[in-house]
């Protein structure tokens, strides 16, 4: 609701200040309003168009009720969705332009409003926080890694240097060339592209989450993700001191091949015999919101040879309407 609360602030701030010759510049405008035969009494039809400001169109994205009850997806840049007269704010989603949430309306019965909405790359950079690489090997070996990450590094330990090289052995420490040796090897950074993913259903897989049962939720889940006792114990102290600041939370985990396209490709030489990335997105949620779930089930990973465990994750500050 934060640009529904923003353009009301300002509107009332203009209607105060008049010298100050405060412009509001609202992303959508009502085409038109007019009586349509073809819609039924108590509902009203509204539909319209996205458009950029290069006047091509937005491809992904929905257009919907506040409740989420009616919801359109956008078809080479156009919408058609019928409401119920209740309701009074239509708002429009995509993961690449963020949101716009229309002003309270008054959508009459059988009519047909038309509005188009004018999204602009809002370019929100995400914290991509903590991601940490472990490395074990039955037999010592040299391992170099290498990260092509979908955003921008902001630091990292020890220094990357684009790219890491590290002797590994058996009990998990990584030695490095100047002889100081690590527990994991740490980065973080920032990208513009990440977002709660979609299955072919169009819902979601992860978990609505009570966060007083936060720590049995972890142990459980990163057990079936194959992380050791230390791994699970670094994880749970970094994330449920800040998981736990909200009475719940939708979860959702990135995991192997999901983590490399939407976060970041690794490259390993030599090969690992065993692979396991874990990323977590999560965001506070009311616990009468309605999501359509599907709780995500893992399969476990050996650990003998080679193996490399990597997790991290990032707290998603947004509407859940969008969900």
């Amino acid at each position: 609701m934060k640009e529904l609360i923003t353009i009301l602030l300002l509107m009332t701030m203009g209607s105060l200040t008049a010298k100050s010759e405060l412009r509001l510049i609202v992303p959508y405008t009502i085409i038109s309003d007019s009586v349509s035969t073809q819609v039924p009494e108590g509902y009203c039809k509204v539909k319209g168009r996205v458009v950029l400001t290069d006047s091509s169109v937005v491809r992904k994205g929905f257009v919907a009720n506040y409740d989420m009850t009616r919801k359109a997806k956008i078809a080479e840049g156009t919408f058609d969705l019928i409401i119920p007269t209740t309701d009074s704010i239509v708002f429009f989603y995509s993961p690449n332009y963020g949101e716009i949430i229309m002003s309270p309306y008054d959508f009459k019965s059988s009519h047909e409003v038309t509005v188009h909405f004018y999204p602009t790359d809002p370019q929100i950079m995400m914290e991509v926080d903590k991601p940490v690489i472990y490395c074990y090997s039955e037999q010592p070996l040299t391992a170099t890694i290498d990260l092509n990450f979908n955003g921008d590094f902001t630091f990292s330990y020890p220094a990357y240097n684009e790219g890491w090289k590290v002797a590994v052995n058996e009990s998990g420490s990584l030695k490095t060339d100047d002889g100081n040796s690590y527990p994991y090897l740490f980065w973080e950074g920032e990208t513009s592209s990440l977002s709660f993913q979609e299955n072919k259903n169009g819902a979601y897989d992860g978990f609505f989450v009570q966060t007083d049962t936060i720590i049995s939720f972890f142990e459980d889940q990163l057990t079936a993700l194959s992380l050791n006792r230390q791994e699970q114990t670094d994880f749970i102290t970094y994330w449920a001191p800040r998981i736990i600041e909200n009475e719940h939370v939708f979860i959702q985990f990135m995991v192997d091949e999901a983590y490399a396209e939407n976060i970041a490709e690794i490259s390993i030489t030599p090969k690992p015999d065993h692979l396991r990335r874990v990323y977590m997105l999560f965001t506070p949620i009311s616990e009468s919101h309605n999501l359509d779930l599907n709780p995500q089930i893992f399969k476990p990973i050996n650990r003998n040879g080679f193996t490399v465990i990597e997790w991290g994750g990032s707290e998603m500050n947004i509407n859940t309407n969008q969900l």
